[in-house]
Formats: structure tokens, sequence, C-alpha cells
């Protein structure tokens, strides 16, 4: 009896071990059928996205260290594409998803970086060069579209071709009046289409600014860096911050608040620090203001180290404070 029933479960134990291992040969078969992915190829897979992603910069002439238009090109790249794709530094794109939505829009898809990767690393295979899609053609000029305005430089600042330069700003004049007209004209018409909504203005963000004068460019020392350097960046061209320095009249063009830095406990307000090689760095009644470009009258405006050449103002020279006059307020001024 015992014989009997050993031998009944041992053959159930075969039936239960060949059902398992049809399944796991049906499994196999299945898996073995299916086969590895096929590896992309460059004129189906790869090229398509090259030409919408990257030739706009990768193709001769343009800014691309080298060029994507050809496989022959292409190839002696494609395990450095694979990498620069997979880590996302290629192609490069810093605006942030989260806001706005851009025509020229060069980030990839999931999808289409998985492609890029898998072609770099699995031997960048050719395939038929009759899969190619038909390759773009490129505007000369602009490639994003021609501007609404282009604003030029007035003068030449000559570059050398060796050794360093001075940080420079450079001024132009930008007519933003003329630059206006074309945005007008392309709202009006969609406005009068009633394709544009008006959005209400939030009350308690206004703040009223009243006109200003040729008295507002007065620079107290006393108060913060961060104010008188948004004070001066504000004011410029017109009306312009200036300082008395003796019997000169010295105007301010650009300025900043220099990060991280305190007064010395000897330091006055309006006394200068020195030069720092790229300002005329002045104490505030907190913090310090580099001045960085300065003018005397008559003359023409300077980056700060050119102007100190010819205009020699020494470390702890002190300059007067005037009182600045209240520009902006919560109500009308």
């Amino acid at each position: 009896m015992s014989k009997s029933i050993a031998r009944a479960a041992s053959l159930a134990l075969g039936a239960v071990a060949g059902i398992a291992m049809t399944v796991s040969a049906e499994g196999q078969t299945s898996k073995a059928a299916a086969g590895p992915a096929a590896t992309p190829t460059f004129s189906k897979d790869v090229e398509p996205i090259f030409y919408k992603n990257c030739t706009n910069c990768h193709r001769p002439g343009e800014i691309a260290p080298m060029s994507l238009l050809t496989y022959k090109d292409a190839r002696p790249w494609a395990k450095s594409i694979a990498t620069q794709v997979g880590k996302g530094a290629m192609p490069p794109w810093h605006a942030d998803p989260k806001h706005g939505q851009f025509l020229n829009d060069r980030r990839l898809s999931d999808a289409d970086k998985a492609t890029l990767v898998a072609w770099g690393n699995g031997g960048a295979p050719e395939g038929k060069p009759s899969d190619l899609p038909a390759a773009p053609t490129y505007d000369g000029g602009w490639t994003i579209g021609t501007p609404d305005q282009v604003f030029a430089m007035s003068e030449d600042y000559p570059i050398p071709a060796s050794g360093e330069i001075p940080y420079q700003f450079l001024e132009i004049e930008t007519k933003l009046s003329q630059a206006c007209v074309p945005l007008v004209a392309r709202a009006l018409p969609r406005l009068l289409a009633g394709e544009l909504t008006f959005a209400s203005q939030d009350e308690t963000q206004v703040s009223f600014c009243r006109r200003l004068s040729k008295e507002d460019g007065t620079l107290d020392f006393n108060v913060s860096a961060a104010e008188l350097a948004a004070r001066i960046n504000g004011l410029y061209p017109w009306p312009g911050c200036a300082f008395d320095l003796a019997d000169t009249r010295v105007k301010v063009g650009m300025s900043e608040a220099e990060v991280g830095t305190e007064n010395a406990s000897g330091d006055k307000p309006g006394e200068t620090l020195g030069s720092d090689g790229a300002s005329l760095r002045v104490a505030t009644g907190h913090g310090v203001l580099r001045l960085l470009r300065l003018q005397r009258p008559s003359g023409k405006m300077l980056d700060a180290p050119e102007f100190l050449r010819g205009f020699t103002i020494a470390p702890g020279t002190l300059i007067a404070s005037q009182p600045m006059t209240r520009l902006v307020g919560k109500e009308p001024l």
C-alpha cells in the first residue's frame, strides 16, 4: 500500500515537474523568438533626430565643433554622443521646463535619448542610405528668425590677438520706442480679433514714481551699498547719478554692491578704499559700493581703471554725501 502511494506521489511530482519544465521551455522559446532589440541605425533612426534637434548648430559654418549632417561626419563621435546625450549635456538647453514654451526648443524626448545612446553604444551602424530622410535646408543669417530690432554699437571695440583686456561695458543706443512699433503692429490685429485677453492688475503691487529731474542724481553714502547701486543703475543714462570731488563733478555710469563685504570699523561712509583693478571701492552706511564706470565733465564715460589712470583718487578720500530724494512710493508722490 505504501509503495503504491509512493509510486503515485512520484508520478504526480514527475507530472508537475514536466509541466514546470514545459512552461520554462516555452518561456525560453518565446524569449528566443522575440530576440534582442535591434540596434538603431543612423539612416533610419538617428539622422532624423539630428536633423530636428542638432544640425542647426552641428553643420559647417556654425558654432558646434563638428558636423552631424552625414554618417561619415557623425560616426567618429558616436561614443561621445552617447555619453553627452546620456548625461543631458547635449543638446544644450538651459531654460527651465516648468516655465514657458519655446518655438526653438531643442530638448530631446526620452525615446530620442534612448535611441541615440543605444546607437552610440551599439556599434553605430549606418543602415540603408535609402532610409535617410530629406536633408533640411537652412536660411542664412539669424538661426531663430530675424529679430524685431537690431541694436548696433556706435563705435568699434577692438580685441587684441593676445593678452588680457579689462571687463568692458558697451554703450548701445537702444531706441526702444522704435523697437516697440513691430510689437504693437503684431499685437493689434490679434487684439481686434479677440485672440488676446486682458488680465487685471494686482493693485496691491502698484508703486508710483514721480517725474524725474537732474536733482534726483544725488548720492548719500550713509545708506546701504545695495540701495546706492540700485539708484545709480536705475537712473542711468538719465538723469544719471554723480558726486562732487573737490571742484569736479564725477558722473557714475554703473555700480554694484560688493557681495559679502562689510566696512572696516574705521571706514567712514563716502570714504574711498582704493581700486581693486576693476572698480573704485567706496565705503557706505552698510557694505562697500564698487563704482565701475565714471565720467568727468565733457569727458567720455570710462571703465573705472581707465578713468583712474587720468584722474587720481587716493584711498582715504572722502566723498561728500548729499540727501537723496524719494522716487517711488505706494501712494502718488
